[in-house]
């Protein structure tokens, strides 16, 4: 009964794991520095 629910619940948890916070993230720490993460219209946050 939930088997396609978690089904497309899981599928759209990995597609997020590859977006570009996932990209800054590990850059940033590859690079020991804080990440810089930008939002449209929200402009760019660092933490």
């Amino acid at each position: 009964m939930m088997g396609p629910a978690f089904d497309a619940s899981l599928g759209l948890e990995f597609i997020g794991f590859g977006g570009h916070e996932v990209r800054e993230g590990l850059a940033s720490h590859r690079e020991k520095r804080a990440p810089e993460f930008a939002w449209p219209g929200l402009g760019t946050r660092h933490v």
